[in-house]
């Protein structure tokens, strides 16, 4: 069986082509800065990493977006509120003398939380709780 793509097809891919490439263009900004938010108090040697992660982020959260979600109008980006929530936890990390020398495993940390709070997530969409 032959698939055909009619022109109306094609409009729709290029549509679609098109709001994702704006969303990704909008959404950049706001994730390298909460990359580097997250990993300011590391201190300036840790700036990349938090560019790094930031566009890592978009990158995965676009991807899994455009993949997983139901609706065509949500755009998902990182919010601000999550990289202070990041930098509080790698500001009490450092406050504490048990790792406060160890950097990297303060950013390791941080990729375990950020982790465990999106497995939480699927945990709870996939029970149905927000229902």
């Amino acid at each position: 069986m032959v698939s055909r793509v009619t022109g109306s097809t094609l409009t729709v891919w290029r549509k679609d082509l098109a709001a994702g490439g704006i969303a990704a263009i909008v959404s950049l900004p706001v994730c390298v800065a909460s990359g580097l938010l997250a990993f300011a108090p590391l201190g300036p040697g840790y700036a990349v990493a938090g560019a790094t992660a930031g566009l890592c982020g978009a990158i995965v959260a676009c991807c899994v977006s455009a993949l997983l979600a139901t609706s065509s109008f949500v755009v998902t980006t990182s919010r601000v509120s999550e990289a202070l929530l990041l930098a509080t936890l790698t500001t009490a990390l450092l406050g504490t003398p048990a790792v406060a020398g160890a950097r990297d495993l303060i950013v390791v940390a941080m990729f375990l939380c950020v982790l465990l709070a999106g497995v939480w997530q699927m945990i709870f969409g996939l029970a149905g709780v927000a229902k």
